[in-house]
């Protein structure tokens, strides 16, 4: 029992020597290069750190660099793609035990991440060359598998439109399949609503390069709003999306406020589907189709030009059927005009300009309108209707060229009563 004591003791010894001895032997200048070198690999873009560099043994094999920037290349090396306070290694421990440093697992702490569009729509700083790489096929052997940020911002300035967005990333891991593919899971926030997203990345296997992907982004109340096409080289030049690309918007469930304002959901939500394009000015949905909970639909399209002094969407509908819900069936003409204004506030102060047909159109009354026909804009001074025609069922007719609804206490309007 001695001699046994005696021996666990010499190994405890030996185990202990050896924890002291390593940090000397694994230097954190040496693998400070060769995890930059990595990193610099598996993102694409130049990575440098600060000077300061940790390693630890327990539990698991970890490097940890400060002040990590990933830069653009070209004539863009002064630009900062992507900034973090932290980044921290994970170490494979076999590898170290033969002298080798393989990465398995990289996370970054507070990224900030900057992307932006020139006027002449060209991506700065490297963008291009990152969307290259999605593109590509990898036939290196690769240990990293997983990358995951924490409580981060994403920056993007579209300089053709005058748009910027921020969001929030409060955590992303992102896992990596084989070769490029990818999926991304985690949670982020845009202008303080939450949401959870998924994403992944798949490449076609066709001399095109194309590569596929899906987006999910789950808000609040549950509802998914998904997007989903292809990328290629040429999308990372420009940022346009081309009709070759495939690019499809659904969402299901969709609440917005200006959809019960205007008695169209009764708090239900809509589903959404529709074919999204752009071009230099702006967005296209095509083959757009609004559902609700009933079945019933409205058909058309829709463009967002987001540049000039007011946004802009140009909307155009026809829907046979269709049957306003009852949230607004005992509201007074008072109360209709001055929740209609009030809409554009619901935008954000987007101007729209629609055109409606319908037929056979319920109102919440129960009256029914054989056939209805409108056009107009919606916009920060009221609601301006430039015709509106139509007959209902008990033999009522419109035929109105103009009506004017700047507030609850200001309607006007030319044209007929039959």
């Amino acid at each position: 029992m001695l001699r046994l004591g005696i021996f666990i003791s010499a190994l405890i010894g030996v185990f202990l020597v050896a924890l002291s001895l390593m940090p000397r032997f694994l230097s954190p200048s040496v693998y400070r290069t060769q995890a930059l070198i990595g990193l610099t690999r598996a993102l694409g873009q130049p990575v440098e750190a600060g000077d300061g560099a940790a390693i630890t043994l327990l539990p698991r094999p970890k490097l940890q660099l400060t002040d990590v920037r990933v830069r653009g290349d070209g004539a863009d090396i002064n630009d900062i793609l992507l900034s973090a306070d932290t980044a921290t290694f994970d170490l494979s421990g076999q590898a170290l035990a033969r002298g080798k440093f393989m990465v398995e697992a990289v996370e970054l702490d507070r990224p900030v991440m900057s992307l932006s569009r020139s006027e002449d729509h060209s991506v700065t700083f490297g963008a291009s060359p990152l969307f290259t790489g999605l593109t590509g096929t990898s036939d290196e052997t690769s240990t990293l598998n997983r990358l995951t940020l924490k409580d981060g911002e994403l920056h993007y300035y579209d300089g053709p439109f005058g748009q910027n967005f921020r969001f929030d990333i409060d955590e992303l891991a992102i896992e990596r399949v084989s070769g490029y593919a990818f999926e991304a899971t985690g949670s982020v926030r845009s202008e303080d609503e939450p949401f959870g997203i998924a994403i992944s990345f798949v490449p076609n296997a066709n001399p095109g390069g194309e590569r596929n992907f899906n987006i999910d982004l789950i808000r609040e109340d549950q509802s998914v709003v998904n997007l989903r096409g292809a990328i290629d080289e040429k999308f990372g030049e420009s940022l346009i999306i081309r009709e070759d690309l495939d690019w499809k918007l659904t969402a299901e469930n969709f609440q917005h406020p200006l959809f019960d304002r205007l008695a169209i959901a009764d708090g239900q939500g809509v589903n959404i589907e529709a074919r999204l394009l752009s071009d230099r000015e702006g967005y296209d949905l095509r083959g757009l189709t609004l559902t609700r909970d009933n079945g019933e639909q409205m058909r058309g399209s829709a463009r967002f030009v987001p540049g000039g002094e007011v946004p802009t969407v140009g909307l155009s509908l026809m829907g046979r059927g269709f049957t306003l819900s009852n949230s607004a069936a005992e509201l007074p003409l008072r109360d209709w005009t001055a929740l209609l204004p009030g809409a554009v506030a619901d935008l954000g102060g987007v101007r729209v300009d629609f055109d409606i047909a319908a037929q056979d159109f319920r109102l919440p009354n129960g009256e029914i309108v054989e056939r209805l026909k409108t056009q107009g804009t919606l916009e920060a001074g009221g609601l301006s209707l430039s015709s509106l025609k139509g007959k209902t069922e008990s033999g009522l007719s419109l035929d109105l060229a103009s009506l004017q609804v700047a507030g609850p206490d200001d309607l006007q309007f030319k044209g007929r009563l039959i």
